[in-house]
């Protein structure tokens, strides 16, 4: 059973309804919205259609969801569980790595600081990041204030960037490590690893940093504002906007 299911009864008139409005349809309406305004709202939806339907409009049957993102409460609650063991695992997983390589003396050779950096990125991701993007999708709509919402954008494109390109920093490492072995390894100097690694986090900050200085499109207050980062594409390249 659906929970908070409830079956609205046929009108007792003659009505102008949606075609869409089928025998025994399946809505999904906010909570905030009540039955008569979402009926009410589908008779004016259908009013240029001139579709009438007579005594024949029965059952239909009302599943309300909590937010407006539509979702019913079993998917948000499935979707909520299976998500926070996953943030879990990411989170846990990764400090483990991060815990292994800085406590382990066998652990502690250069080639495993890459891997380190990785795991950094990664854990924040699960620990700041994933959270408040997953009550994002499944609200449909960004709850925790407009800082919060810049921070929380700018972490997300740093932290997304910083994993990718710490893989193609391990990547190279190891390619480099098979087809110059000898002289790789010589190279390959502490110093020369954090300033490698350093660099990725530099590179990773400079895609972030420009909406935080104002190279955004602004958008006006709405009842239920949103909080996303999306390429928007201009002859000059690409520029990320928060709304």
């Amino acid at each position: 059973m659906v929970p908070n299911a409830t079956t609205l009864l046929k009108p007792t008139m003659s009505t102008n309804l949606n075609a869409s409005l089928s025998l025994n349809s399946t809505f999904l309406v906010p909570t905030y919205m009540t039955q008569e305004e979402f009926l009410a709202l589908q008779m004016t939806n259908a009013s240029d259609a001139n579709t009438t339907l007579n005594d024949s409009m029965i059952n239909q049957v009302v599943l309300r969801t909590w937010y407006p993102s539509g979702y019913s409460p079993a998917h948000i609650i499935i979707a909520s569980v299976v998500v926070t063991v996953l943030m879990i695992m990411v989170v846990v997983g990764n400090m483990l790595v991060i815990i292994a390589i800085v406590t382990e003396k066998a652990l502690k050779n250069i080639q495993n600081w890459f891997i380190a950096s990785l795991a950094v990125s990664d854990f924040f991701l699960g620990l700041v990041i994933m959270p408040f993007s997953l009550a994002n999708e499944l609200m449909g709509y960004w709850i925790f204030g407009f800082w919060w919402c810049e921070i929380h954008s700018a972490m997300d494109v740093l932290l997304c960037t910083a994993s990718i390109m710490n893989l193609c920093l391990i990547s190279l490492d190891r390619y480099w490590s098979i087809t110059q072995a000898v002289d790789y390894l010589k190279k390959r100097t502490p110093a020369r690893a954090a300033l490698m690694i350093a660099a990725v986090w530099l590179m990773s900050a400079l895609v972030c940093i420009p909406p935080l200085l104002g190279w955004r499109v602004t958008r006006p207050p709405e009842q239920f504002p949103q909080c996303k980062v999306r390429p928007f594409k201009y002859n000059l390249g690409m520029q990320y906007h928060f709304f």
